[in-house]
């Protein structure tokens, strides 16, 4: 690998909402913790990303977050 660990705020990389959305929702995965690494400068950006999570969670697609 690089050695560079990269961040950004959910859906705003390389992964995308539907990328999360997808994650968030799949069955074999829904028993299993998760930890969220994104930038954080205030904290607003903690509830912005946990929201935007919690949004896609039992969604079909990402337009109807």
């Amino acid at each position: 690998g690089s050695r560079v660990d990269r961040h950004w705020h959910i859906g705003e990389g390389h992964i995308g909402l539907e990328g999360f959305r997808r994650i968030v929702n799949h069955r074999q995965l829904s028993h299993l913790p998760a930890i969220m690494e994104t930038p954080r400068q205030d904290d607003g950006d903690d509830f912005k990303n946990m929201s935007i999570i919690k949004g896609l969670i039992g969604t079909r697609n990402v337009n109807h977050i």
